[in-house]
């Protein structure tokens, strides 16, 4: 009998504990920042479409890059490659690209012979670029996309910190040959 009141009680207290400290989790900060984390939204965007193969030997694709937020300055566009593909466009540097412009770059990679390993084959675009960061302050600023307080905070403060270091912002794809 006193096993069970030591357990009963126990489940009461439990009980209501949970049911007084239910009202601190209901604040609607809580919640939601329970629900969702905040990423800083895409200032580019990446593709690369295959054109044209020359006899299997070689690959003719076309990359974009799209600045989607506000001007992307000093992009230094970049290729690499499986062991199997030799990429003969050379990297080279776009001063700037307006929001909603697009740069267009043709890409041949030229078969081997060598093994593509396991992933098989594939071109990578990667670029550095410096971001519009007075783009991304208005954009992750507004209350209203962006609900939870710390958030929103905390994603105000990385684009600060980016802009105080400085540091170029890096963005690749990966796009698979067959």
């Amino acid at each position: 009998m006193i096993r069970m009141f030591n357990d009963l009680s126990c489940l009461l207290m439990v009980f209501c504990l949970c049911f007084v400290s239910f009202p601190a989790f209901c604040d609607e900060s809580f919640v939601a920042s329970d629900k969702a984390l905040y990423n800083l939204p895409e200032s580019v965007e990446l593709k690369i479409t295959e054109k044209a193969r020359a006899y299997g030997e070689s690959v003719r694709m076309s990359a974009t890059i799209e600045s989607k937020i506000g001007t992307l300055k000093n992009i230094r566009v970049f290729f690499n490659s499986s062991n199997d593909l030799k990429v003969l466009s050379e990297t080279r540097t776009i001063e700037a690209l307006e929001q909603g412009e697009k740069q267009v770059i043709n890409i041949i990679a030229v078969k081997m012979g060598d093994n593509p390993g396991d992933l098989g084959s594939w071109i990578r675009l990667g670029i550095r670029y410096t971001p519009d960061h007075n783009e991304l302050l208005k954009i992750v600023s507004d209350e209203t996309s962006y609900p939870v307080k710390h958030l929103r905070e905390r994603l105000i403060s990385e684009v600060h910190s980016s802009m105080d270091e400085g540091e170029p912002y890096l963005d690749a794809i990966r796009h698979f040959v067959k």
